[in-house]
């Protein structure tokens, strides 16, 4: 039965009438979308006659593809050739397997002969080590004192330090320690000075005015020095620094007085004219010291010692990063550095970070205010420029027998060292005689003190950067009272 024989049979039914009327309704009602699909192929018609036409580029590519293809060597017959010569020559190799095989079945036979062979010979290299030490002692012992010394191989000792001539002389509990450096070949002093002064509110009148008194010193004593030593170099700049940094002073050499004109009067000039107002930030100051220090190490001889002087009374704190990267800087050109708290009220711990007395990096911090050794301004300036100068430097006495603070150098009170006590005996040049007088604290002794017993040690360093030390011994006290040098000892320790 065809399909239409079977439609024929259902169009009677009322279900399949209901879903013709039903079909025909949704018809009727369903949207035209001829209008659409006109408007999406006008769309498409006007997109497609603006596409560019790639058949050229296509065309164009193949062309020159075939024309690079037909360029490229064709390497068959090159790796034909190379896995015809591989394989004549494996060819060529012998075939090892019988030999190894008839090696590994001799030796396996006669295992035993080989290993009692191998023994033997180690047993003969040990009687030969062996008879060879004895021979070796034997002809050691039969040597003369004097070739006996010659075949000792000593360790090639230090170069010693070269010692200036030290006295020690003790009455009762005061010594005298005079100390007389010699003449010596090492160059003239050459060295660069960059000053960097807190010029904060805080520093005004009295305290600004001790900072350029130590100048006007510092200057003077470099005139003296540029006139009279042959070869000698100093050079000098200054920063002053609030809450901002100015360059006073650019990097300048003090030169020889010619015609009673020299170069420090304009220098002595400036630094008269600087006033102190404003806030205070070290980090800034720094900084721009270390550009001027940069300066003049780029700029001159390259044998010079570099010094960097930083002086404030300021309370502030400096991170440990800034603290590194002054020290990084300053590394770089091998340069010492110095800082010097002005006042109680300076923050001393942010100067001995910056200064450490150990460490990967050192300084030198002076406390003007400190209750054990106070120190004028003007003098800590000149301490320090004495220092860089000098050609015996950071002299020292110490001992381990005295505690901190019972005895005392020049009023100088002795401080904490390890195991021991210390006083700072300063620097010197070539040619002095200083001498220091020494006195035990006796007021400050909670026992009885047996003189007898202790030792005191001079430390050094020579021209050559070489250390050295000598020791002294108190001895039996002396029971002659010198009164010269006990009245010499009282004024130089008043009140100590």
């Amino acid at each position: 039965m065809g399909l239409f024989d079977f439609w024929k049979k259902t169009e009677r039914n009322p279900y399949t009438a209901w879903a013709t009327d039903a079909y025909n309704y949704l018809y009727d009602r369903a949207p035209d979308t001829q209008p659409l699909r006109t408007w999406a192929s006008d769309k498409w018609n006007i997109i497609y006659e603006k596409l560019p036409d790639t058949a050229p580029a296509r065309t164009w590519a193949r062309d020159n593809w075939n024309s690079a293809y037909d360029k490229i060597p064709n390497t068959k017959p090159f790796r034909d050739s190379i896995s015809t010569g591989l394989s004549n020559l494996y060819e060529k190799f012998p075939d090892t397997k019988p030999y190894r095989d008839s090696a590994r079945d001799l030796f396996w036979n006669n295992r035993q002969i080989v290993l009692g062979g191998i023994a033997i010979a180690v047993a003969l290299f040990a009687i030969g080590i062996v008879l060879r030490k004895c021979y070796n002692t034997r002809k050691v012992v039969q040597l003369q004192p004097q070739q006996q010394q010659q075949q000792v191989a000593r360790p090639k000792q230090k170069e010693q330090a070269l010692h200036p001539k030290i006295e020690f002389k003790t009455s009762l509990d005061v010594a005298g320690v005079r100390i007389e450096t010699p003449k010596t070949e090492s160059p003239p002093p050459k060295v660069t000075l960059t000053f960097c002064i807190d010029k904060s509110g805080s520093m005004e009148k009295e305290r600004e005015a001790a900072v350029k008194e130590g100048i006007a010193e510092v200057l003077k004593s470099a005139q003296k020095v540029i006139d009279t030593i042959n070869g000698a170099s100093i050079e000098i700049a200054i920063v002053a620094f609030n809450v901002n940094a100015e360059v006073i002073l650019e990097p300048t050499r003090i030169t020889a007085t010619v015609d009673g004109e020299n170069s420090i009067g304009k220098i002595e000039q400036i630094v008269r004219n600087y006033k102190s107002d404003g806030g205070t930030k070290i980090i800034t100051g720094l900084r721009q010291s270390v550009t001027q220090l940069i300066k003049l190490a780029d700029t001159g001889p390259k044998d010079r010692d570099h010094h960097v002087i930083l002086l404030s009374d300021g309370d502030e704190n400096l991170d440990q990063g800034e603290i590194d990267e002054i020290h990084h800087n300053l590394g770089q050109y091998k340069a010492k550095f110095h800082a010097v708290g002005i006042g109680s009220g300076h923050r001393a711990s942010t100067l001995q970070r910056l200064a450490p007395e150990k460490g990967k990096f050192t300084g030198n911090y002076i406390n003007t205010a400190d209750p054990n050794n106070p120190i004028t301004i003007d003098r800590a300036i000149m301490k320090i420029y004495t220092r860089a100068l000098s050609q015996f430097k950071d002299i020292k006495i110490s001992t381990k027998q005295l505690a901190p603070g019972k005895w005392s150098v020049n009023g100088t009170v002795a401080t904490e060292k390890k195991n021991g006590s210390q006083c700072d005996l300063g620097s010197l040049a070539e040619e002095v005689v200083q001498t220091s007088y020494l006195k035990i604290r006796s007021e400050e002794l909670k026992s009885q003190l047996d003189l007898s017993d202790v030792k005191f040690k001079i430390s050094f360093e020579d021209p050559y950067g070489r250390k050295g030390t000598q020791s002294f011994s108190w001895g039996n006290p002396n029971t002659i009272i010198d009164p010269k040098m006990v009245k010499l000892a009282r004024q130089s320790n008043p009140g100590k």
